[in-house]
């Protein structure tokens, strides 16, 4: 009865390192890093000051350079078993040419897994009237929540007579420290006016080993004006899946999950402000986390 109870232990612990491990890929492969997400997110917010322009070619160039650094806190519950997450930010956007700029980010992270390290390269390039893309290379110091290599690769196309829809085609590739790898293939569609920007993103997500498919959709809605302020809502769903290898049994694992995020950006003047944002993410009845982010930015 005793040995019983030692083996009935042992793969509880079992089943929650597996689970732990799949926290660290799920947040990378089906959130998307938060270095990602937050180009994509000011790509769209400097696209929306050149469609309310009355420029009628469209260079894609950011109007300046810009440093952003800002702390980010999530609190997980159940927090016994997962802690919290603290994680010091910081962007560079370096406007190259009207046509190509540059960013620079990299992220000090701090879990109950141990600290990590996140940096990433980046580069918005216009090519021709219609067509933009966006690149970039990421990658983490030794961890399971961080990638060994991340390749993200956007491509974009203007539609419309005011070339205001802008159509996506996303390729995304990562590889972990372990054995694991995703391959993600996304579609979306963004509409511009000249107050407010509405996109809806769906990733197709194959984790190896095991070949496991699972979708992901992001809906987000962006409200406001560059030099003024930005207010974003993003939501995000879909059942993130993995295969487990530290089990005895090599096990699927998957959970609904739902997001929110509420994301504000305010110019205090000319060419500097701050932003904050706070969100909720629930990953099916594992874990609950709350997200606070607070940031300073400056233009040059």
């Amino acid at each position: 009865m005793h040995n019983k109870r030692k083996i009935g232990k042992w793969t509880q612990l079992i089943y929650l390192l597996s689970i732990w491990m799949f926290l660290g890929t799920e947040v990378q492969a089906i959130q998307g890093s938060s270095l990602y997400r937050e180009a994509v997110q000011s790509q769209r917010s400097f696209f929306s000051a050149l469609v309310d322009s009355d420029s009628e070619d469209i260079d894609f160039g950011f109007a300046n350079d810009r440093l952003e650094i800002d702390l980010s806190y999530d609190y997980l519950n159940p927090y016994g078993i997962y802690g919290d997450w603290t994680a010091l930010n910081f962007r560079y956007y370096d406007k190259i040419a009207n046509d190509l700029t540059i960013l620079y980010q990299a992220s000090a992270i701090t879990r109950v897994e141990g600290g990590g390290f996140l940096g990433a390269i980046g580069a918005y390039k216009g090519w021709f009237d219609r067509f933009y893309t966006y690149t970039q290379l990421s990658a983490g110091t030794e961890s399971v929540y961080l990638p060994t290599f991340r390749l993200d690769q956007e491509f974009n196309y203007l539609f419309g007579e005011h070339k205001n829809i802008v159509g996506l085609l996303g390729f995304t590739y990562i590889n972990q420290f372990d054995e694991h790898e995703d391959f993600i293939v996304s579609l979306g569609l963004t509409y511009y006016s000249a107050d407010y920007n509405i996109g809806y993103r769906v990733f197709f997500n194959e984790s190896d080993p095991g070949s496991i498919k699972s979708n992901t959709h992001i809906i987000s809605l962006g409200v406001g004006h560059e030099k003024d302020q930005w207010i974003y809502v993003d939501v995000s769903f879909g059942d993130p899946s993995y295969l487990s290898t530290i089990t005895p049994v090599y096990e699927r694992l998957s959970y609904d999950m739902v997001a929110v995020y509420l994301k504000y950006r305010k110019w205090v003047n000319e060419d500097s402000g701050f932003y904050a944002e706070t969100g909720l993410f629930e990953l099916g009845s594992e874990y609950t986390k709350y997200n606070f982010r607070l940031g300073y930015f400056k233009e040059f």
